[in-house]
């Protein structure tokens, strides 16, 4: 029998494929700083943890826990690296931001297989809530430009 990859494992493929960019781009501009780069392992670890839990036991809202947690992880790691560098750099923000948006969007997506799964009357609406993570996908965004503006330097 020939197992079908669901969407939430697609998007966590793409996502651990845009982390390996990543860490590809710190390595040829020779900047490997060791949060943004344990932010990039963390990513493939949950990456490879949730499609791993998908697809051998079938818990997606396992996969969809760890991939909300890793969002969490990336987002505090790169918060910490422009925290001490009193800055955040537009490309590193498009970068990591990119990647927390993706694994949030893959945790949504598991959320919805995995309500789609248990519920034989109610597979249509699967995916619930969606305002619910844009809102809190752009509330990241703004915890993180707002720490990214902190410059630390005061105007006289």
């Amino acid at each position: 029998m020939k197992r079908r990859v669901g969407t939430g494992a697609a998007i966590v493929i793409a996502t651990a494929l845009w982390a390996g960019r990543d860490a590809l781009v710190h390595v040829r501009a020779d900047e490997v700083e060791p949060p943004c780069i344990a932010g990039n392992v963390a990513t493939f670890v949950a990456c490879g943890l949730s499609v791993a839990v998908v697809q051998f036991w079938r818990a997606s809202k396992i996969a969809a826990l760890v991939c909300g947690v890793a969002a969490g992880v990336v987002l505090g790691l790169n918060l910490a690296w422009a925290n001490v560098h009193r800055e955040l750099p537009a490309p590193a923000l498009v970068f990591f931001g990119l990647a927390v948006l993706l694994l949030l969007l893959a945790a949504w997506r598991f959320f919805g297989e995995a309500a789609a799964s248990t519920s034989v009357g109610d597979a249509g609406d699967a995916p619930s809530r969606p305002k619910l993570w844009v809102g809190t996908t752009v509330a990241l965004f703004l915890v993180a430009g707002q720490a990214g503006s902190c410059s630390g330097r005061r105007s006289r």
